[in-house]
C-alpha cells in the first residue's frame, strides 16, 4: 500500500469512533441535513487529517525530496476527498471565535 494511503488508513482505525460519527454526519450533509454536526465533527477531523499529512510531509521536507513534498501532500488529501467528497466544504471554526481579546490579557 502506498504510504499516504498507510496514514490515512492508520488515522481512521485509530479515531475509529471520530471516522464513524463523521461518515454518517458527512452522509447527511450530502443529503441536506444537519449541516451544524457536519461542522462540529469535521472540525475535528481535519484537524487529525492535517496533523497527519505533516507527520507524511515532514520526512520529505527535511531530506533530499523536499520537491516532492507538494505532491506528497496533494495525493494525500486526493485520498481524502475520494473518501470524503465534501471535505472541504468543514467549515474550520477558529479557537478565538466568540472570545472577546481583553479576556484573554
Amino acid at each position: 500500500m502506498v504510504k499516504y494511503k498507510l496514514y490515512i488508513k492508520n488515522l481512521i482505525e485509530k479515531e475509529k469512533e471520530l471516522f464513524e460519527n463523521f461518515n454518517k454526519a458527512h452522509l447527511d450533509y450530502m443529503r441536506g441535513k444537519n449541516e451544524k454536526k457536519f461542522h462540529e465533527i469535521g472540525t475535528e477531523v481535519v484537524k487529525k487529517l492535517k496533523q497527519t499529512e505533516d507527520k507524511l510531509c515532514l520526512q520529505t521536507e527535511t531530506g533530499q525530496y523536499n520537491k516532492y513534498s507538494n505532491q506528497l501532500s496533494d495525493k494525500f488529501w486526493d485520498e481524502v476527498r475520494r473518501l470524503y467528497p465534501k471535505i472541504d466544504e468543514v467549515k474550520v471554526v477558529p479557537v478565538t471565535e466568540g472570545v472577546n481579546i481583553d479576556d484573554l490579557f
